[in-house]
């Protein structure tokens, strides 16, 4: 005669805990890496949205700019720009920082920083052709590779229309 079991043996409750375990080992490893990845794209849309802040206003300056100097202010390069009146604008490079001040006459009325994570050099070269360039360079990226942002303008120029301008040539039979 065979006996009625009321419930469950030793050996299945803890083949069901084992399986529970190792299903949610798992699944906290699934959620580590989609925190981690999250994480690096909201850095990633963060140093984005930045530079492309920090970039129109670099252009903008740039365009209503008479003169644009490089100079040493506090042993760092800094990139100096003359506008109408006695109205000057000067970037300079910060730590992970791009300070921007705004000077009328001798008084700041305007500061403003852009923090870039892992950047580690600004530098500004003002070309014979009015071409101002501003080039950012960021730490390694996890592939090993150098990042660089360069951003360019032209004095007195408005920078969206700044590289449609028509080239001119000689014409030789």
């Amino acid at each position: 005669m065979k006996a009625n079991r009321a419930g469950y043996a030793l050996v299945e409750l803890l083949v069901v805990i084992s399986i529970n375990a190792v299903l949610m080992a798992v699944a906290v490893a699934v959620l580590g890496t989609m925190l981690g990845s999250e994480r690096q794209g909201q850095r990633h849309y963060e140093r984005t949205t930045t530079l492309m802040r920090m970039t129109d206003q670099f252009r903008e300056d740039v365009a209503t700019a008479r003169e644009a100097t490089v100079v040493a202010v506090e042993s760092v390069d800094t990139l100096r720009l003359q506008g109408p009146g006695d109205r000057t604008i000067e970037f300079r490079r910060d730590g992970e920082r791009l300070r921007r001040f705004e000077y009328q006459g001798l008084s700041i009325v305007r500061r403003e920083a852009y923090t870039l994570r892992d950047l580690y050099g600004a530098e500004f070269a003002v070309a014979e052709t009015k071409v101002i360039t501003l080039r950012l360079s960021f730490g390694d990226d996890a592939r090993g590779i150098d990042q660089s942002w360069p951003v360019e303008a032209r004095l007195a120029k408005e920078w969206r229309f700044a590289a449609t301008e028509p080239i001119e040539t000689e014409n030789t039979p």
